[in-house]
């Protein structure tokens, strides 16, 4: 039975600049896991930016010499999305392990411990909602209110009023959250 990962996985390695468009050369996430596996990578290890190229089989740095300087920014710009595709991709594969990838920006990715699953889901929830709460009331703060009509003053107070009520909300429930993540941590380490 084929992976779900591996049939969205066919595609892409070394490049060769044609033209105006970068190739890639054959990607299998299949090749992607065999390279994990030969790393012998586990659970609270650090899988630095050059070795995920590797495993994603992309070069660490991009052929780009004697390239006129619009060129190589659309060629870094293809590269990079590029990298983050295989990156994805190779993210739903070992997720089929149990195994989640959590970036450590400026180091690369760890291999996070089956007991900070929860943990991590529960930071990426609240930060997801947290971003879009923002969102929704600077753009509610920066409304010319003098432009609106009656009823529409009045919708715009009433939901910037429940805007106000879900943000402060969140942060209780945010808080909430972390104290038992701290909690089950606590008893997961006296456990071990």
């Amino acid at each position: 039975m084929a992976r779900r990962g591996t049939a969205q996985a066919q595609h892409l390695c070394s490049i060769k600049s044609k033209g105006r468009k970068m190739e890639f050369d054959d990607f299998t996430t299949e090749e992607a896991l065999k390279r994990f596996d030969s790393m012998n990578y586990t659970y609270g290890q650090m899988v630095s930016h050059y070795e995920i190229r590797h495993i994603v089989q992309l070069p660490e740095k991009l052929p780009i010499h004697n390239v006129p300087a619009g060129k190589a920014i659309k060629e870094y710009e293809q590269f990079s999305w590029e990298l983050l595709r295989r990156v994805d991709l190779f993210k739903i594969v070992l997720s089929e392990r149990k195994m989640v990838l959590k970036n450590i920006k400026g180091q690369g990715f760890s291999i996070i411990q089956p007991n900070e699953h929860t943990e991590y889901a529960i930071d990426l929830i609240t930060k997801g909602i947290e971003k879009a709460v923002k969102k929704s009331q600077h753009t509610l703060n920066v409304t010319n209110i003098t432009l609106l009509n009656t009823g529409e003053r009045s919708q715009h107070a009433e939901i910037s009023a429940k805007v106000s009520a879900l943000a402060e909300h969140m942060t209780k429930s945010a808080d909430k959250l972390g104290n038992l993540a701290e909690k089950q941590a606590r008893l997961e380490r006296k456990d071990d």
